[in-house]
């Protein structure tokens, strides 16, 4: 079996065009003990070596970090955000999404 990767997380829906952003995927997926492959990861998720994966990022990566707040984000999880920005990362800037969904 061939899996092509290339493409994932490349395209996004025209109504996002207008964000100018860098986009990162992993993909993880279980092996069995001969070597097969578990198509349905959900039954699998249990399975894996490890419960997270730590990545290494350069500082001057959030220097000049935008977050826009997803349009349906409650005022509660707005504060979250700003805390964790003052407390981790002052220089970001921070905004409500111009995307209004009902």
């Amino acid at each position: 079996m061939t899996m092509n990767f290339k493409d994932m997380n490349k395209y996004k829906r025209k109504c996002w065009e207008f964000q100018s952003e860098w986009r990162y995927g992993i993909v993880v997926i279980p092996k069995g003990e001969d070597g097969s492959f578990y198509m349905d990861l959900h039954s699998h998720l249990n399975d894996l070596p490890f419960k997270y994966i730590d990545l290494v990022i350069e500082e001057d990566a959030f220097k000049d970090m935008e977050i826009i707040l997803g349009p349906k984000m409650n005022q509660k999880d707005k504060y979250v955000v700003k805390y964790l920005v003052e407390k981790y990362c002052p220089t970001a800037v921070v905004k409500d999404s111009k995307l209004r969904i009902k």
